[in-house]
Order: structure tokens, then C-alpha cells, then sequence
């Protein structure tokens, strides 16, 4: 299992399979981002590749995952490449990333930038991870998009925060993103409006609570029979990425 501190530092302990209990692999935590920020992470569908990004650094880091039968070099993580602005000019406070199902694709949610990142998984050969920008135009989404999920038939969600809409996109072949209709009110933004009418009419409800009431939905999730994405958020300061 990897997971990511505040500072930046990727760390991977080994899953008992008896039991599910962690134990440390004895490995040294690996400095993903130098920046500390809302750090993300998400592993390849193969297991091959993990990919953390840096809203503050406007970056990506790539790194390989060893798959050996010694656990003292098994998991461990190499550098492929250092993806940022302004070299890569689509970056913008990312928040949010993800694979489609067959690994062939990755997808950087960027909050400042409204927009989704698209990029080329390098499958083979000495690059093998490395990513290739798809479009220097990166597709356009809602207000302040923050999180994103796929589903098994090719589509992309992403909630958008700053406006209550959920932005849909489908996959083509070549990994570009084709914007599926017009946005979608979410279901939470009806629910707000209904808690702001409660709220206004409650004058001994504090201006706290009447502002989290007013809070958007930025959240999203598949129905386990869809089969859930790689990448879960923690409540904690820690990201949990996913365990191989």
C-alpha cells in the first residue's frame, strides 16, 4: 500500500494477506512532490505505474513500481519524469487525477484552470510510464472542478465545486475527452437550496452553519457494481492511493 504525507513524502508498506494488517516493508519513504501541498496519487490498472500530483507545484511525478519476488526491493518506486508548468501549459492547481480502465490514459482535474488534463501512458520501452500530453487545449468543465471518477463503459464525471454541476465527458479512442451533453445539475445543489430556505428561516442558526449549508458538493462515486476508482480521499492529512 502507498500513501502520501502533507509534505510530499510517498510511503509503501506491505499488506498481510492473512489478515489485511499493515506492516512496514522497510523501505524509505520516496519524495514525490518537494511542495507541500493537497498532494493526490493514483496507481496504474497494472500496477505498474503511480503518478502523484501538486496542486501548489503545478506537477505531475511519475514514477515505475517494482514487481519482484524479494520484499526488500519488491514495490519499490523510480523516477520516470517530472511533468509541470509552464512545459506543460494545461497544468493548474491540479486536484484531482485518474486512469481509464485500461491504463492507456491518465486525466489531471485542474481547479483554477476549470478544465480536465489529457495524456498518453507510455506502455512499453525504456519510457515505459512516461506521460505524452494529448491536447495543449485541456477540456473545459464547470466552476472550480475538484474531483473526477470513471465509470467501466468509457465516461468521465468530474464535480465541479464552484457551481453544483457534474461535467460528463466520454473517452475516445485516442484518449481525448468529447464533453457528453450539456452540465448536469447535481442532486446536493437541489438539497442546498432546500437547507438555505431552512436556514434563512431560522434566525438562531449561526452564520457558520448558514455558510456550510450553502457549501457545494464536490464528491462523486460509482456504484460498486461499476467497480469503484483506484483513488480514495482520506478524512485524515494523509492520501491513501491504493494497495497493488
Amino acid at each position: 500500500m502507498y500513501y502520501l504525507d502533507f509534505i510530499g513524502s510517498l510511503h509503501v508498506e506491505d499488506i498481510k494477506s492473512a489478515d489485511g494488517s499493515l506492516t512496514d516493508s522497510g523501505q524509505a519513504a520516496v519524495v514525490a512532490s518537494p511542495t507541500a501541498s493537497a498532494n493526490v496519487g493514483v496507481i496504474d490498472p497494472t500496477g505498474r505505474f503511480i503518478y502523484v500530483i501538486s496542486d501548489v507545484g503545478n506537477s505531475i511525478y511519475c514514477f515505475s513500481i517494482a514487481q519482484t519476488t524479494d520484499k526488500a526491493t519488491n514495490g519499490a518506486l523510480t523516477r520516470i519524469q517530472i511533468v509541470s508548468a509552464p512545459t506543460d501549459p494545461t497544468l493548474n492547481a491540479p486536484t484531482w487525477i485518474m486512469t481509464d480502465r485500461t491504463g492507456n490514459f491518465l486525466y489531471v482535474v485542474n481547479n483554477f484552470g476549470n478544465s480536465v488534463s489529457e495524456y498518453a501512458i507510455t506502455q512499453t520501452g525504456a519510457s515505459a510510464g512516461a506521460l505524452t500530453l494529448l491536447s495543449t487545449t485541456p477540456v473545459s468543465t464547470g466552476a472550480a472542478p475538484f474531483f473526477g471518477t470513471t465509470d467501466v463503459n468509457g465516461h468521465i464525471f468530474v464535480a465541479n465545486s464552484g457551481d453544483g454541476t457534474v461535467s460528463v465527458f466520454t473517452i475516445g479512442s485516442g484518449g481525448l475527452l468529447a464533453q457528453v451533453g450539456s452540465l448536469v445539475r447535481s442532486l446536493r445543489s437541489t438539497w442546498i437550496k432546500r437547507r438555505v430556505r431552512r436556514t434563512v428561516r431560522s434566525p438562531l442558526r449561526s452564520a457558520r452553519h448558514r455558510r456550510r449549508a450553502r457549501a457545494p458538493s464536490v464528491w462523486l462515486s460509482i456504484r460498486p457494481a461499476l467497480s469503484l476508482p483506484s483513488t480514495t480521499t482520506s478524512t485524515t492529512p494523509f492520501r491513501c492511493i491504493r494497495s497493488l
